[in-house]
Order: C-alpha cells, then sequence, then structure tokens
C-alpha cells in the first residue's frame, strides 16, 4: 500500500527519495513497530502511519543530513508506534469501562451498557474553541507554530523535536516555553476583547 502511494506522487525527486527510503528503512520501522505492539499486525499498520506521515513530510526529510537520516526515521517509527499503543489502550478502556455489571451476578455479565452520550452543545462550543485557538497559534511566528505542532499535534517529545529541528534541546525547551507564553497572552488579550 505504502509503496502504491509513493508511486503516485508526481514530483520524481521526491517519488525516487521516497522509495528509497522506504527499501532502505522499512524493514527498521517494521521492527521498531514491533517492539512496542508485540504483535504484527498492529506493528504493520503502525509502519503504515510512519510512512504516511514521512510521505506527508517528505521536504523535512529531504533536508535532513544524510547521517541524521536514520534518527529522524527512528522518531517518526517509535512515535507512530506509541501513538498505536495509544489508541489501542484506549480503546480497551472505552470497551470495559462503557459497561457496568450488578452485584447480584457472580459471573460479572454486563447488564447495560452506560449512555455516555456528551452533550451536543459542548461538543460544538469544545470545537469552536479549537478553532479559535488554532487560528490564533497562526498568528505565532513560524518556528514556534512548528514547534507547538510537534508537540501537541504529533505528540513528539521535546528531544525528539529537537532531532527533526536539528537543533540542541534547550533551544526547543525555549521555544515550547515562549511559544506556550505567547499563546497565553493572545488568549488573554483574546477573552477581554470578547
Amino acid at each position: 500500500m505504502i509503496l502504491s502511494m509513493i508511486m503516485m506522487i508526481e514530483d520524481e525527486e521526491e517519488r525516487s527519495f521516497l522509495s528509497e527510503l522506504f527499501e532502505d528503512y522499512n524493514r527498521n520501522v517494521y521492527e521498531t513497530c514491533y517492539k512496542v505492539l508485540k504483535n504484527h499486525h498492529n506493528a504493520e499498520a503502525a509502519v503504515s502511519d510512519t510512512f504516511l506521515r514521512i510521505i506527508l513530510q517528505v521536504k523535512l526529510f529531504q533536508s535532513v543530513e544524510k547521517e541524521k537520516l536514520p534518527g529522524l526515521v527512528y522518531v517518526f517509527a517509535k512515535r507512530s508506534a506509541l501513538n498505536r499503543y495509544k489508541q489501542l489502550s484506549n480503546r480497551s478502556k472505552k470497551e470495559t469501562s462503557s459497561i457496568y455489571y450488578t452485584d447480584d451476578d457472580d459471573e460479572g455479565t454486563p447488564r447495560a451498557l452506560i449512555d455516555r452520550s456528551a452533550d451536543v452543545e459542548q461538543i460544538v462550543l469544545d470545537n469552536e474553541y479549537i478553532r479559535h485557538v488554532a487560528d490564533l497559534i497562526k498568528t505565532l511566528p513560524e518556528d514556534q507554530q512548528t514547534v507547538i505542532a510537534l508537540k501537541y499535534h504529533y505528540n513528539f517529545r521535546n528531544d525528539e523535536i529537537a532531532v527533526i529541528m536539528g537543533v540542541n534541546r534547550n533551544n526547543i525547551d525555549s521555544k515550547v516555553h515562549r511559544a506556550k507564553n505567547n499563546l497565553h497572552k493572545l488568549l488573554s488579550d483574546n477573552s477581554t476583547n470578547m
């Protein structure tokens, strides 16, 4: 599936780069994902997630020095595997927490599902607030936008972001701190204007 996606990329340079990257790192990515997930099917899905994210970030990968490429691929693979592990754990928790049992049942047979549907108005308000915050993030300097996206959208740790951006960890810590402060200020200023 990944190779067919790569072959559909119009830019010859990107297609060639990604094909070579897939050939060189597919096995390593699988092994990294399998170590986390300990299941072939889940590891394969995480491999697909990894290469899909790499395809979406191809410019970043092309700009990285060749000797740093294995580390960056490893970071993306590990993050994809951990995200999939988290999804599987959350799904398992939701499946078991949505069921309640009666005390008089020795076998713990599920008697009914708890209705945990959220209030529609609250969902709409939450989505509107998220859009508002996203608009404010777009007003931050580009390096702060990038750090916020990598940290909170892609769930990378600061040390991983440092590898991706090719800077030291302290630099990323400062960028995250400044970005959060600037966003907090924008949110405070915006709430007083409402």
